[in-house]
């Protein structure tokens, strides 16, 4: 990281804290759109972005509906290219009021990370954040996405492996197909058994066999 890119960095973080807390005692929009109108490239950007996360953890929707009509890009990756939700799941606890308001103003329900392909669900999966991966599916998260690298994985390999039940349950009963299997030919109840998830283990073979048997009798007709 450049001396430049650092000095931006520190300048734009003390004018977000001051216009911040101007803009806490005042609600004065028309001081910030000046500041950020005066502003361009990596300047403005990052002050929006600054803006715009404290605006959404603070549940304060008319500021980060602002931010996002001076230019802040919901829809494009905005950090490390991973995009706003996967921030939202990573940085800020999966909150769900935030999910459900990204993707009302257009957030991209699947947009990898770069280069390894991990959704919103995977991360919410590894995470363990329920009412997360049940908000993203209810808005048609892909349930067996597959990573780009490495493995290959799913929603319901990342639950196995974190050893959350819960989760894997709400996978299951989402529609998760329990058969695939990662590019090492394990799937979802192996993967769990690898490390140490006994009891997602069985809950994920039940499902096969249910799978299973579902097939064989479709089959039969």
């Amino acid at each position: 990281m450049s001396a430049d890119y650092t000095q931006i960095q520190t300048a734009m973080q003390w004018l977000f804290v001051e216009l911040h807390d101007h803009f806490a005692r005042t609600r004065d929009f028309g001081l910030l759109h000046e500041f950020i109108s005066f502003l361009d490239g990596f300047e403005r950007s990052e002050l929006l972005k600054l803006l715009f996360w404290a605006a959404l953890e603070e549940r304060d929707w008319e500021l980060a509906e602002k931010c996002a009509g001076d230019g802040f890009q919901i829809v494009t990756a905005d950090y490390a290219d991973s995009g706003s939700l996967h921030h939202v799941i990573s940085m800020v606890g999966g909150r769900t009021d935030i999910v459900e308001w990204l993707l009302r103003h257009g957030a991209a329900l699947e947009q990898p990370k770069a280069c390894s392909g991990l959704t919103p669900l995977m991360s919410a999966s590894l995470h363990g954040f329920l009412d997360t991966a049940d908000t993203l599916i209810r808005a048609g998260a892909e349930l067996n996405a597959r990573t780009l690298i490495d493995e290959e994985m799913t929603p319901l390999m990342f639950s196995a492996i974190a050893g959350h039940e819960s989760m894997a349950t709400l996978l299951l009963d989402s529609g998760a197909n329990p058969t695939l299997l990662s590019r090492s030919g394990l799937d979802a109840a192996q993967i769990a058994e690898m490390h140490d998830c006994e009891s997602v283990a069985a809950l994920i073979r039940k499902a096969i066999s249910g799978w299973q048997s579902k097939k064989s009798g479709l089959s039969s007709f």
